[in-house]
């Protein structure tokens, strides 16, 4: 604003501006003062790639003196300093600011469009032509947390101290200790927050970012339950049969979609707006399993207590609802009919 008056000032219909010239600077310089501050106190969070970090850092801190020297230069009438400081300021700012915005957003986001994180979701990666002689981090792993993890966790950036694009950086951690504890995925903290309901605040990759796939998720389980190694081949790890099916999957297709295999492809009517109200009093969570979409999940983690009238609202959605957690909760044979009911299980099942 202050090098705009300036520049304003100089025709003769806004020459009135000038008197607006000195404070605007001031306020500038003030602001700018305490965003160094901020910033400062930010940087110790050990967030952000050093280089682009410092370099931020010290543009800032030109911002500062600049604005700073604005102020004097307009309130003692320097004008020739004046237009030099404008010219230098209005540069300053320009990098600065998008050097700030690549430390929170990440490389290139002046060009992401939203599109383009629509496609993140859709990201292409390379066809394994036989996935049992892939070698299970560098050809299947990596790409996965390439796709759903470096915005955040990379060179750039990393968020809570914690980088994924590097064998050391994953074995090292955050800064809240290890996220991947080889041959155990109840300790392995990077696993337990993918599998939390993706209304958790701790749930990863965030709500809103692209998530990863029931394939994807099995497959980082195996790979870490079975020692997170970062050299060894699919075939020289144990694999159950639902493994060798995902394997089989990735020789087949070039991309990883959002789509979920397990969800119907027909269309289904919309539930009633009141069954959903009175299970969300309950304490359970229903969500829609994708945008566009009327097939629902239902997530019991908050609910305390499963009763009677929970299990008629239930039945009620038993034309949309496809996916059911209930962790950690005892049921009557009663309840099991209703949820056998809901899924059209037979007594078998």
């Amino acid at each position: 604003m202050a090098v705009l008056f300036h520049w304003l000032s100089t025709k003769e219909k806004y020459a009135a501006l000038a008197a607006a010239i000195p404070i605007a600077y001031l306020a500038g310089s003030i602001t700018a003062i305490l965003s160094c501050i901020t910033g400062y106190l930010l940087s110790g969070t050990g967030e952000y790639d050093e280089t682009t970090l410092n370099l931020h850092q010290w543009m800032g801190i030109l911002v500062a003196f600049s604005s700073a020297a604005g102020y004097l230069f307009a309130r003692n009438n320097n004008a020739l300093q004046l237009k030099w400081v404008s010219f230098l300021l209005l540069g300053l700012l320009t990098v600065t600011g998008h050097l700030g915005g690549t430390l929170t957003h990440g490389e290139g986001y002046l060009w992401k469009t939203e599109s383009a994180d629509k496609k993140d979701s859709t990201a292409v990666i390379k066809p394994i032509a036989n996935a049992q002689e892939a070698v299970v981090y560098k050809e299947i792993i990596q790409p996965m947390l390439e796709t759903k993890c470096y915005k955040c966790h990379a060179a750039t950036k990393q968020k809570g101290g914690l980088r994924l694009d590097a064998e050391s950086w994953i074995l090292k951690g955050g800064k809240n200790g290890k996220v991947i504890v080889p041959g155990s995925i109840d300790s392995s903290k990077a696993y337990q927050r993918i599998i939390l309901d993706p209304i958790e605040e701790k749930h990863m990759p965030p709500k809103g970012k692209p998530q990863l796939t029931e394939q994807e998720r099995l497959l980082m389980q195996w790979w870490i339950s079975t020692g997170a190694d970062f050299t060894k081949k699919s075939k020289d790890l144990t694999q159950t049969a639902a493994i060798k099916t995902a394997l089989s999957s990735l020789e087949k297709v070039a991309t990883v979609e959002t789509k979920r295999g397990d969800v119907p492809e027909i269309t289904i009517a919309k539930a009633n707006e009141s069954t959903l109200e009175a299970l969300r009093k309950s304490s359970v969570t229903v969500l829609t399993i994708s945008e566009n979409s009327n097939w629902l999940s239902a997530n019991f983690v908050n609910c305390k207590k499963w009763n009677s009238e929970i299990e008629k609202q239930l039945s009620g959605l038993k034309d949309q609802l496809i996916w059911l957690k209930i962790p950690s909760t005892q049921l009557e044979s009663s309840s099991w009919k209703t949820i056998a009911m809901v899924f059209q299980l037979d007594d078998s099942n």
